[in-house]
């Protein structure tokens, strides 16, 4: 259940509460509705900047997402999360090796996905309607997936009659032909037409989603307009290892491009996810089971201390996933300040990130003006025809097994502390 407790929430990425003023917290209403509310928190800094955190959960009720996305695009810039590939960030001054080899990795990433879109049932016959049929999060990431390391676009052929692709680079000069860096850089391959199932009902957030009868913020928020910019570490920095240490220039055949067992099991390929995924399912086609359901993330999420769970995952795991990720966010937010002091700009993470990156504003002379919340996830009893007593009953036991839990995982950090 400890295990349980951590990957549910890590998985999810929402905020958890901290040691300052928290960015999510769980209100009560009459008829024993009970919701789950993150904040946006805005800060002024020494020469009148203009930031805002705004925290998120990554499932929620669609108007939710909705509501933040008018927040954030009230906003001159936006700095998002997303963990990136080792390709994503070509340096100015990298050689023209280095952008053959950046070129090859996203050439080979991008054929990757594309396989593995065919053997689900993918049925696109041209570049842009593969592209158009992704949400705007994964669909901006295949973008730069087919941008050569010179900036310019890689084309995509499909031709689903002779079932093969054909993605051309045209080098460092950007015309046909040449020699050394400015020839052309080309990948062809078969294309395997598979059945039609759909690989995104296969995510384990999406039935996270789909159980509790939510949506899934990745599907529900737009990712493509110019002032948004992922703020994230890649994997390479996150492993803090050259870039190129992590490409590899093998057939795409492994359709993710990862033995990573957690990723497998977030994509839903793991026999594990696959076993959850059906619970998940049963759940989701019973309205009370979902209501309930609902009301252990609310508890759940609520209730969560970022400190110890932090704790849980381990120092190296901890600097990895967090104290990592929030240095390139400080340092995008400083270097876009830099630029136009006179621009507001928006953080948009969740709040297991926000208590640190608060701390770091804060060290830079920032101060909190103002917070608004907005709610995440409702749970109604009502609507689902269960007397409010029985929801508080319900809640009430969801809410002593957290305390438990959260308990048991403050005693090992305490433990872990003292040797």
């Amino acid at each position: 259940m400890r295990a349980a407790l951590i990957t549910i929430v890590l998985a999810l990425a929402s905020p958890i509460a901290g040691a300052r003023d928290p960015y999510i917290r769980t209100t009560e209403r009459d008829g024993g509705v009970v919701a789950l509310e993150t904040a946006s928190r805005s800060f002024v800094g020494p020469a009148a900047q203009r930031v805002t955190l705004v925290g998120v959960t990554h499932v929620g009720d669609g108007p939710y997402y909705a509501e933040l996305a008018t927040v954030l695009n009230a906003h001159d810039r936006v700095h998002y999360e997303g963990v990136g590939p080792a390709w994503r960030d070509i340096e100015p001054d990298a050689s023209a090796r280095d952008r053959a080899r950046f070129t090859r990795a996203r050439m080979r990433d991008a054929a990757a996905q594309l396989l593995a879109d065919y053997r689900h049932g993918g049925r696109a016959r041209t570049a842009d309607a593969w592209l158009e049929s992704y949400p705007p999060f994964r669909r901006r990431s295949l973008v730069t997936a087919l941008t050569d390391g010179w900036g310019r676009p890689i084309t995509l052929d499909i031709d689903t009659d002779k079932r093969t692709y054909t993605m051309i680079s045209l080098g460092a000069d950007g015309a046909p032909g040449g020699t050394g860096f400015d020839s052309d850089l080309e990948r062809t391959g078969p294309i395997d037409l598979g059945n039609e199932e759909d690989p995104s009902d296969n995510a384990i957030q999406s039935r996270l989603a789909h159980a509790a009868g939510l949506s899934f913020q990745l599907d529900e928020m737009d990712y493509m307009p110019e002032h948004w910019h992922n703020s994230d570490a890649t994997l390479a920095e996150m492993w803090d290892v050259e870039p190129a240490s992590l490409f590899i220039d093998d057939d795409p055949g492994d359709e993710d491009g990862s033995g990573d067992p957690l990723f497998a099991m977030l994509s839903g390929e793991s026999g594990l996810a696959k076993a959850m995924g059906s619970v998940l399912g049963f759940i989701g086609d019973s309205p009370r089971s979902s209501f309930l359901f609902r009301v252990m993330l609310v508890e759940t999420l609520g209730a969560a201390d970022a400190s110890v769970l932090v704790a849980g995952l381990g120092d190296e795991m901890a600097e990895m996933l967090l104290t990592r990720r929030n240095a390139v966010v400080m340092r995008d937010l400083q270097e876009a300040l830099a630029e136009d002091p006179s621009r507001s700009v928006a953080v948009f993470y969740g709040a297991a990130h926000l208590d640190d990156l608060e701390e770091r504003l804060v060290d830079l002379g920032y101060r909190p003006t103002e917070t608004t919340w907005h709610a995440a996830i409702t749970a109604d009893p009502a609507a689902v025809g269960i007397k409010p007593e029985q929801a508080i009953a319900f809640r009430s036991f969801v809410s002593s097994m957290v305390q438990v839990q959260m308990a048991q995982l403050r005693a090992m950090q305490e433990r872990n502390a003292g040797d």
